[in-house]
């Protein structure tokens, strides 16, 4: 329970691009540069944006891009990709068809990768001028809801 917590408040805590600025290459801390060649060793890096206690990276991997964020210490915190709604897990598929947003449409679909879980779906649905952010497991466990 208490890493779930931790997944939460790391997802849900940092910002997004639209809330980052973009900045130069050589204003990224050392720290940041080591902790993204750490984990995705040559990949290079598109754009660096920097906002609210932290350091993301935008980048290309085969046709998808995604954005790594970072501490200034450098530690890996999540790694989002927007996906298809095709590739969204069908046991997430046949969770919301199960609840209340049955009815709601899928508007954006994000894969969400963080240290302790591998995979997870955050969903945006919309009915009409209301919106949901559900983020879920890959078993369609509803982790968080906003």
């Amino acid at each position: 329970m208490q890493k779930l917590i931790v997944i939460l408040f790391v997802i849900l805590a940092m910002p997004s691009l639209a809330q980052q600025k973009k900045i130069k290459d050589s204003l990224v801390p050392e720290s940041v540069l080591n902790g993204y060649k750490e984990k995705y060793k040559k990949t290079p890096v598109n754009n660096w944006y920097e906002g609210d206690g932290g350091y993301s990276a935008l980048f290309d991997k085969g046709e998808a891009t995604y954005q790594a964020f970072f501490t200034n210490s450098g530690e890996w915190i999540r790694t989002v990709s927007k996906i298809k709604e095709s590739a969204v897990s069908g046991a997430v598929k046949k969770s919301i068809q199960n609840t209340e947003w049955k009815e709601w449409k899928m508007s954006d679909c994000y894969k969400v990768e963080t240290p302790e879980a591998k995979k997870l779906f955050e969903i945006h649905l919309k009915k009409g001028k209301e919106k949901k952010v559900i983020l879920f497991d890959p078993t369609g466990k509803a982790i968080d809801i906003k």
